[in-house]
């Protein structure tokens, strides 16, 4: 695994676990921008082109309140992401899995 793709694998990590913690606040209504979430979307709007953190919240909390678990996230957090990714490597590995 290159370095580009354990990066953003390792701020997905964080984000399913900031998700979990979060995610009694996120889902009565309260702004990413005022949780701990906000700092690992900074990070990984800055791997993406063309994204931004709202952007990139957006398909993230479609993916968590799709997944059964932290790889099931993962997976579908990098299949949603990977369009936008800076990281060609990342892009062309996602779409040989």
């Amino acid at each position: 695994m290159d370095v580009g793709r354990m990066k953003v694998t390792t701020i997905l990590d964080c984000l399913y676990e900031t998700y979990d913690l979060e995610w009694d606040m996120l889902s009565r209504g309260r702004k990413f921008y005022d949780t701990i979430v906000l700092p690992f979307l900074i990070m990984l709007s800055k791997e993406c082109r063309d994204m931004r953190e709202r952007e990139i919240h957006e398909l993230l909390v479609k993916a968590f309140t799709d997944s059964e678990d932290k790889e099931d996230f993962r997976q579908k957090a990098m299949e949603a992401i990977a369009p936008y990714l800076q990281l060609e490597a990342v892009c062309a590995e996602e779409g040989s899995e």
